[in-house]
């Protein structure tokens, strides 16, 4: 039951937190998950009190909650701001709804990002320069379903 507790009290915290970016964009995302992620501490909180949960399994639920939540703020924020997936929409013919740079990734970016990206399977090296695979378009495809989900305009 309190694996149960801890899902309701994280989708509290992810709804809400969705809710937040929707009724305010251009706000800041990461004072709007701390604001989700206290109703959801709350949620878990009420939930573990109605149910009698012993201090251990109280310790142990929000540790858990905190762990999720931890995650989750690296995803979002990973998807928000990250160089690799700039690069990406840059080899894909597209930029980024923050705007397109002007200038060369392989300039801007050090090397071993492109080589790791490289070995991961996002890039290609080809006579044309960086071409973007199809497992770096799987990427952008993600990004783009989280960044509308969360309304992340910037």
């Amino acid at each position: 039951m309190i694996f149960l507790s801890i899902f309701q009290s994280f989708a509290t915290v992810v709804l809400v937190h969705a809710g937040l970016r929707h009724i305010r964009p251009s706000g800041n995302s990461v004072f709007q998950f701390l604001v989700a992620a206290l109703l959801g501490v709350t949620t878990l909180a009420a939930i573990l009190w109605v149910r009698q949960a012993t201090p251990w399994e109280i310790v142990t639920a929000m540790a858990m909650l905190g762990f999720i939540c931890e995650l989750y703020l690296f995803m979002f924020t990973f998807v928000i701001g990250s160089v690799s997936i700039a690069l990406l929409f840059e080899k894909a013919g597209r930029s980024p709804r923050s705007g397109a740079r002007n200038c060369d990734p392989a300039l801007a970016m050090p090397e071993a990002r492109i080589e790791r990206m490289i070995e991961s399977g996002l890039l290609l090296r080809s006579a044309q320069g960086l071409v973007i695979t199809r497992r770096g378009k799987m990427v952008l495809l993600i990004r783009n379903g989280l960044r509308s989900f969360f309304h992340h305009d910037h």
